[in-house]
């Protein structure tokens, strides 16, 4: 469960991730469909078959991740994060000779893993931990990073870390104004919004200092 929350806010941010959960996803099976467009000049009629390949295999994993996601709830932290390093084996297993692909399938179940270590209110030291796995092996863009991040100083906050919660959500917030100066985006422009309004949120709230 989301440690500290009530019901209300705990079900409010299942369905946030949920919601963008069915973004990543996509996105997932978009850069597979992408790079099977990439190998279209090599040798077609060989290609064509890797090409269906990929995106059945990318379909695949998408409603994978989602089972995991709808079966996560139901168990504990250390079940979810063994599922889905299974999957993650798995998968990366049927994408041999596609660096990019797999680097994907990577930064998807190490979101995951991080979401489900804030929901299922696992230590600070393990959510932090989760992020910076994820951050090294980088967001596919900006307002993927700004999701997790600011999951990630809500979780902070109903932990009692409140100084981490501002700071990750201030840094995040300025690294979207940065973005948006240099290109506009709507998604970005709503990751912004939230992160503002959780920082607005966050000065009225009375928490004891960080440990």
């Amino acid at each position: 469960m989301l440690f500290g929350l009530h019901q209300e806010r705990r079900e409010m941010a299942i369905k946030s991730v949920a919601n963008y959960e069915q973004c990543s996803l996509r996105l997932l099976e978009i850069l597979i469909h992408r790079g099977t467009r990439q190998m279209r000049s090599k040798q077609n009629t060989r290609i064509s078959g890797r090409r269906k390949s990929l995106k059945s295999i990318g379909r695949s994993l998408a409603r994978a991740l989602d089972f995991q996601f709808a079966k996560a709830a139901t168990i504990a932290y250390s079940e979810v994060a063994r599922d889905l390093r299974k999957l993650e084996r798995i998968y990366l297993a049927q994408l041999e000779g596609t660096p990019e692909l797999k680097l994907e399938v990577r930064r998807r179940i190490s979101e995951h893993l991080l979401a489900q270590a804030i929901l299922h209110g696992c230590p600070q030291q393990t959510c932090r931990s989760r992020l910076r796995a994820a951050a090294r092996l980088g967001f596919t863009n900006i307002e993927q990073e700004a999701h997790y991040r600011l999951l990630y100083a809500k979780g902070s906050l109903a932990r009692g870390h409140r100084q981490t919660a501002e700071r990750t959500a201030s840094e995040i917030a300025e690294k979207l104004e940065r973005s948006l100066k240099r290109q506009k985006s709507l998604l970005a422009q709503q990751c912004l919004t939230r992160a503002r309004e959780f920082l607005a949120h966050l000065s009225t709230v009375t928490t004891s200092p960080d440990a």
